[in-house]
């Protein structure tokens, strides 16, 4: 139409997911406002990058990526989980005010946390969980939330930002000032996380990062990832990849996994791109 301007706040998104080249099941889910992957689904993810977009721009939404842990079925199970009640929080975050949104994602992670754990209990497995990362856009009004190894970024005028925070013990000494960041980078990452949804089984609570309601921009680039990509490719090569791809989420996204692929492929991978146009 003649003279329509798009609002700040439209949408495009896009996520794209492998197994890897060195698992044998796929313990990632997301949430692309919507849309996650349902057991039948991610049973049927291979080393081969499955895409997955909204089918049309959209004025907001809920965004997310869960790693499972546990191995087997547990991982699977507890990502799934986490994904389908990221499913519900969408729904009482369109109907709540902006001034309860924060109060209703904190919630969520707690109440996440206490249904994992007792899935935990029930199948009497010692370690169930999933780490997760999650942005909701209402408008222009941006809010980033994670717990665990999972990421997020923003990438600006050609500049890549992290949005989370890693909740692992690694971290932990930078943010006591034992390692810079810059030195903990340039170390081989480890798996371990002290935080995950599931702590309340090991008798610990959950304590995400929770970035409320800053500004979005049209041209702005939102990146959320399992560390399954973090693990493979420098901040650097994740911008450098993001930047070729003009912006284009489903271009963006299937680059970084296959990049990852690439680079050695060791966990499964996901991958979900949220472009602000």
């Amino acid at each position: 139409m003649k003279g329509y301007v798009r609002p700040v706040g439209t949408l495009r998104a896009a996520a794209a997911v492998s197994m890897g080249l060195q698992r044998e099941e796929h313990e990632d889910n997301f949430l692309l406002d919507g849309k996650l992957l349902m057991p039948s689904q991610a049973r049927g993810i291979t080393a081969d990058i499955s895409v997955f977009e909204l089918p049309e721009e959209t004025y907001g939404g809920l965004f997310a990526v869960f790693d499972g842990m546990g191995g087997e079925e547990s991982g699977e199970v507890a990502a799934y989980m986490c994904a389908c009640e990221a499913a519900a929080l969408r729904c009482n975050l369109r109907d709540c005010s902006p001034s309860a949104e924060r109060m209703l994602i904190r919630s969520f992670f707690d109440s996440t946390d206490r249904k994992v754990s007792e899935k935990a209990r029930e199948l009497e497995a010692s370690c169930v969980g999933s780490t997760g990362v999650m942005l909701w856009v209402r408008e222009d009004q941006v809010t980033a939330a994670n717990l665990g190894d999972s990421r997020s970024y923003r990438l600006r005028d050609g500049e890549l930002r992290r949005l989370s925070h890693d909740h692992t013990p690694s971290q932990e000494l930078v943010d006591a000032g034992v390692y810079t960041q810059e030195e903990m980078d340039s170390y081989p990452r480890s798996s371990a996380v002290s935080g995950f949804f599931g702590m309340a089984h090991i008798g610990r609570s959950v304590e995400p990062l929770i970035r409320s309601r800053f500004t979005g921009d049209s041209g702005d680039v939102y990146l959320l990832c399992s560390d399954g990509l973090t693990d493979m490719l420098t901040e650097n090569r994740i911008r450098e990849i993001m930047t070729a791809c003009d912006r284009n989420p489903e271009d963006i996204a299937r680059a970084l996994v296959q990049a990852a692929l690439d680079s050695g492929g060791e966990d499964n991978v996901t991958a979900l791109v949220v472009c602000m146009v």
